[in-house]
């Protein structure tokens, strides 16, 4: 659910960015990178273990998770 004052929602713009460039990087860290498709599919694959574990559209959830290319 967006909030009121917000004039976009941040995984729309990501969807689109992810759709134009696929194969352009998203992350990179040391010599390793993340193309926008992987990132995506890390993404969906995230929010399909939510929706899992009982987590609908509009649930608040916090991660704490190391800063590392293998937690994104």
């Amino acid at each position: 659910m967006a909030h009121p004052e917000c004039s976009f929602l941040l995984h729309a713009d990501f969807d689109a960015q992810a759709s134009r460039t696929p194969g352009a990087v998203a992350l990179h860290e040391g010599g390793r990178q993340v193309s926008y498709a992987e990132l995506q599919a890390r993404t969906l694959h995230l929010a399909a273990a939510l929706h899992r574990a009982g987590l609908g559209r509009g649930a608040s959830v916090g991660l704490h998770l190391e800063r590392s290319i293998d937690n994104y």
